[in-house]
This record gives structure tokens, C-alpha cells and sequence, in this order.
């Protein structure tokens, strides 16, 4: 057993930097100080033709009988929502390396590979942002590709007069130019990077953020980017993946051994300390922080399960930990980390999405994918500094000595008076009491909990089968609030939410919050009509928007319903006869937006 070679030793967490200290797990927040924005950017996700990541995966062309848009799932389309995925990088990743827009844009049919594989290019990938209200992230060839080539791909997606509701804020120029995308050293891709930025269009009203594709762990190469293009680095991008080695990769996903889970907790552990060292690194050259760290690719990599895919592997509760940590950590330190993005959403690595290969029809939501559903409560909500005082695992097991945290936390003061506070726990049989001072002028009015855990580590979602992993209510046994302090239970393994109204906060929008996109459904009638089930907290006015495919606003509805009801509207948007196909319909009730797709029937 674990816990019988436990040792407690302490450690505090200081704005994500570990410092030791005397043992109790406490939390202090300084509410009154909060004054960073977490950026939604820190919710990303890369999206690359890798493995099934895009075909066989979110892409199941056009003439799919599995319900899609485009030749994209309806099902991924709607869970992209659901979990607050914030923005997309697109082409990859290595994918990018050797990416030529153009085979990605006009007529399918002619498009080299077909459907297969340029079925999804720009205009597809510039839809699917829309569909989903995330931000555009382009990775641009540098290693195959030519300035010119992404002069004129930013000129297609900024200053389209077929689509002048596109803009592409974030270009990366380059992926790994030390490994897949070259072997260049900083120098080398310094002076390559020069060349691509000089051409970079100006486009009037649309700002962009130049990002240094440097896709590298080694901060030293911040100096060299920085000093030999002073002016023209917005933004410097780096990947870390939890591997022990490049043969055994992580080890399983599945059936790993205890050994195999504090290898990889262990080096989750070590994100604030990366992101540290790129910091310190920066602020060289940029100690206000207007440039971004662009954390863009992270996750743990397994070995693939065998007849599913390349790189395909399963998500357990361990992965609903590792995104936690990571997360919190991105939280802890938003004043320089501007971006990331978990690789990858769809059956590649660390996924949101699962599905499976010899049954398309199936698709699957992992613990990650609740992990970002429970923490979109932070995107642009202002960061409480926070002190962390938790236990530790301090251990040998299989000869290794092993020394991190159990917790782990981050928390946010949302528009709404709000206080949202995130914790890890990753002691595998313990709960941990934590104290949880609330510093500052606010009083709070009452608490509520989530809780993402199984009866085991190893557990995790399967096609066909029950959820085991998903967000559960935490039992109101397990919290209590006096005052301004607050104690709370944190079962083992587990990842929880505690959201806090103050006194000064009217209920009405942290009810509405919470149970709108629950108490919303639409579904389709006859004659072009759409019957819209909802409810209402407060007596605001209702609006509805109904989008085409295209992004563009069809029609629009504002209707004004009783304080607490329960309402049901029937509309028909649009003609009869010209209104048959899919929409959008989206809804601002309450302050707080939902969408759905909708197919009108004649």
C-alpha cells in the first residue's frame, strides 16, 4: 500500500512557484487583488491531420450518414462548444511542416487527396471556429513554404471580400524547426523567422499577434529569437510533453502500474517551473508582458492502444489530474502565458473526443474533455493570487525518489462577482482537508461543488458503455463555509470546482449560469418551425439569433419572459420553402449565451 511509506512534507505554491513550508494543506486567496485576466486563449486545442485526429475523427466527409456539417460531426461540433475549447491551431503541429494551403481550398473534388485528406481546408477550418466561437491559430510553413506563400494565405483569410467577418489573429511561423520541421538551430531559425515576419501584410482593423514558431523546451533560444528580431516577436511558442522516454513514450494509457502514474504526475508537476524558466528568460526583452508565452502543445504521450490508430490511446481519471495541473498552472501564471493548446482534441494523445474505428458511429467524451468543461468557468475572469500550502507524495518506489505536491489550485473572480476556485488532488487513496481563507472586503453568501473522480485511478469512458468519469456534484457534507473561511473535503484523486457567491452579489446570474444551458432544447416541427424549450431567472429580455452555415444571421427574435418560468417559444425564422437545411440558433438569456444546431424540415 501506498500510504503506509506516506511521508507529509511541505509545500507551498506561491503564484505557481513551489517553496517549502511548514505541513497543512491551506489555501489563501487574496480576492481584493485580482487584477490579470485569465485569457480564454489558454483553453486551445491543436488540430492537426495526424493519426485520426482529423479524418476518421472530427472530418467524416460530406456524404457521411454520421450527422455533420460540412463533413464535420455534429456531435464533436457540439462538444467543442459544451467544454469551452477557446481556440484552434490548424494545420498542425508537424502536419504544418509540409502543409500548401491552396491543396486545401476550392472545389473538394479537385483538391489534391480529395476528401480524404484536404476535404478539411481553410474555409472548412475557418467555419468550424465560427460554429464553435473559437479563435483562429494558423501555424505557417516555414519549412517547405515560402514568405510569399504566407503573405498570401493571410491575405486570403484577413482581407476576403467573400468572408469579411474572417480575421486570423494568431500566425505561428514555423513547428519544431529543430525536429520535424528541420534541424535548425536558434540562429537558424532566427534569421529564417526574420525573413517570414518582414512579409507579413498589414491589414487594416485587423491586428495580428506574430508568434516565433519556435516549438522548443530549451529557453535559451528566447535570446537569440528576441535580440536578432527586436520589435517583431509578439509571441514565442514552446511544447512539453510528459514522456519518461521517446521508446516507452508515457507508458500505457490504460492498466498502468502505481510506478507509471507517479512517473507521470511527477513530471506534471514540473509545468510552473517550465514556464518559470521562459518567464525569466523574457523578461529580458519584455518585463511588462505584453508578449506571449504560447504554450502550444502539451499532454501526456502513451503508447497507442493496437487497432484504433495511430497514436491513439484512452483518457483515465490520471488524465483528468495532469490537464487540472497543467491548467491551474496556466491560471497561476496568465500575466505571460497568453496561449496554449492540449494536443490533441480528437483521438490523438491527450483527447477531449474519442471515436471509434471500427464503429464511426461512436464517439466518446474523456475525463479531459470534463476537466475543460469544469474549468471554462475561469476564461476572462480576473486571477486571484493565491498561496498553497499542501502535503506531499515524498517517496521511493522501484528506486526512484519521488517529492510533489498532492494539490494543486488556481482561482478567478468572474463579471459577476463570482469567486471560482480549482483543485487536484493526486494522493490516490487519501482525501485532504483544506482550509481555505478568503481574504479581502467580500462576504459570501453561499458554496457550491463539482467533482471529477472514480472509484479508480484507472478508470475511464467507453464506447458503448456508461460514463465512469464525467462532473458529479460534491456532496455539501464535504464543504462548509463560516465566515470567510472556507473547508473542504477533496476526495482522492479527484479534481473539483467550488463556486462562491458573495452577499453582494445578486443569485440571479450565478443561477442562470449554472442552469441555462441545462434547461435549454430546441427541436425542429413542421413547416419550418422551431419549438425552443427554456427558463428564465430574471425579467431580461430574451434574444435569439438563427446563423446559416456561413456564419451569417438569418433572423432574429427578442422575446421578454416571467422572473423564474418556464417558457416555450415556436418560431419559424424563415420561409417554408427557402428555409430547409442547418442552422445555428443561438441565445442570450440571462447574460448567458447557448447554442444549438438545428436542421428546419419542410
Amino acid at each position: 500500500m501506498i500510504n503506509r511509506f506516506k511521508q507529509i512534507t511541505p509545500v507551498v505554491l506561491i503564484l505557481g512557484m513551489l517553496i517549502s513550508t511548514e505541513a497543512q494543506n491551506t489555501l489563501s486567496l487574496s480576492i481584493d487583488d485580482a487584477k490579470s485576466i485569465i485569457r480564454r486563449a489558454i483553453y486551445g486545442a491543436l488540430l492537426e491531420n495526424w493519426g485520426r485526429g482529423i479524418y476518421g475523427g472530427l472530418y467524416v466527409g460530406r456524404n457521411s450518414s454520421i450527422p455533420n456539417t460540412d463533413g464535420m460531426r455534429n456531435d464533436i461540433i457540439e462538444g467543442f462548444k459544451e467544454c469551452g475549447i477557446s481556440n484552434l491551431e490548424f494545420p498542425g503541429g508537424c502536419f504544418a511542416d509540409d502543409y500548401h494551403w491552396r491543396d486545401g481550398v476550392g472545389n473538394v473534388g479537385s483538391r489534391p487527396g480529395g476528401d480524404g485528406r484536404n476535404g478539411m481546408g481553410t474555409d472548412e477550418y475557418m467555419k468550424l471556429c465560427q460554429l464553435i466561437g473559437a479563435e483562429p491559430y494558423i501555424c505557417a510553413n516555414l519549412k517547405t513554404g515560402t514568405p510569399q506563400e504566407m503573405a498570401d494565405w493571410i491575405n486570403y483569410v484577413n482581407n476576403n471580400p467573400q468572408h469579411p467577418e474572417w480575421h486570423v489573429k494568431y500566425w505561428s511561423m514555423g513547428n519544431e524547426p529543430w525536429g520535424c520541421g528541420g534541424n535548425l538551430n536558434a540562429t537558424q531559425f532566427a534569421n529564417q523567422y526574420a525573413q517570414f515576419v518582414a512579409a507579413v501584410p498589414e491589414i487594416q482593423g485587423k491586428p495580428m499577434v506574430r508568434i516565433a514558431g519556435a516549438g522548443t523546451w530549451d529557453a535559451g533560444w528566447v535570446k537569440t529569437v528576441f535580440e536578432r528580431n527586436p520589435g517583431k516577436v509578439d509571441g514565442f511558442s514552446v511544447h512539453r510533453y510528459l514522456v519518461n522516454d521517446w521508446v516507452n513514450l508515457a507508458g500505457p494509457s490504460i492498466n498502468y502500474s502505481t510506478f507509471q502514474y507517479h512517473q507521470i504526475i511527477n513530471l506534471a508537476y514540473g509545468v510552473p517551473d517550465f514556464i518559470k524558466s521562459f518567464d525569466q528568460a523574457m523578461n529580458n526583452y519584455d518585463p511588462e508582458k505584453k508578449f506571449g508565452l504560447m504554450y502550444n502543445e502539451w499532454g501526456a504521450w502513451y503508447q497507442e492502444i493496437p487497432g484504433q490508430g495511430y497514436t491513439f490511446s484512452q483518457s483515465t481519471v490520471r488524465d483528468a489530474l495532469i490537464a487540472a495541473i497543467h491548467l491551474n498552472a496556466f491560471n497561476n501564471y496568465c500575466e505571460r502565458v497568453h496561449l496554449a493548446c492540449v494536443a490533441q482534441p480528437v483521438n490523438v494523445i491527450q483527447a477531449l473526443f474519442l471515436t471509434d474505428k471500427n464503429d464511426q458511429t461512436r464517439m466518446v467524451k474523456t475525463p479531459v474533455f470534463y476537466t475543460f468543461k469544469m474549468f471554462k468557468v475561469h476564461q476572462n475572469a480576473k486571477k486571484i493570487p493565491i498561496t498553497l500550502q499542501s502535503e506531499s507524495f515524498k517517496q521511493n518506489v522501484n528506486g526512484t525518489n519521488f517529492n510533489y505536491p498532492y494539490l494543486t489550485a488556481s482561482a478567478s473572480l468572474d463579471s459577476n462577482g463570482i469567486v471560482n476556485i480549482t483543485v487536484s488532488n493526486s494522493d490516490l487513496t487519501n482525501s485532504k482537508n483544506l482550509q481555505i481563507n478568503l481574504n479581502g472586503s467580500k462576504t459570501f453568501a453561499s458554496v457550491k461543488g463539482e467533482v471529477i473522480t472514480a472509484n479508480e485511478v484507472t478508470m475511464y469512458n467507453d464506447f458503448g458503455k456508461q460514463e465512469l468519469v464525467n462532473i458529479q456534484p460534491l456532496s455539501n457534507d464535504k464543504f462548509s463555509l463560516s465566515g470567510k473561511t472556507l473547508t473542504v473535503q477533496v476526495p482522492s484523486k479527484s479534481v473539483i470546482l467550488l463556486s462562491l457567491t458573495p452577499v453582494s452579489t445578486r443569485v440571479i446570474p450565478s443561477v442562470s449560469r449554472h442552469s441555462v444551458e441545462r434547461d435549454f432544447s430546441i427541436k425542429s416541427t413542421a413547416a419550418g418551425s422551431i419549438t425552443i424549450d427554456y427558463t428564465t431567472v430574471s425579467n431580461s429580455p430574451v434574444k435569439f439569433k438563427l446563423f446559416g452555415i456561413d456564419g451569417k444571421v438569418v433572423a432574429e427574435k427578442s422575446v421578454t419572459a416571467g422572473q423564474g418560468s418556464r417558457n416555450q417559444l415556436t418560431w419559424q425564422p424563415v420561409s417554408r420553402n427557402a428555409g430547409n437545411g442547418m442552422y445555428i440558433l443561438r441565445a442570450e438569456i440571462d447574460g448567458v449565451s447557448v447554442s444549438r444546431m438545428v436542421s428546419l424540415l419542410p
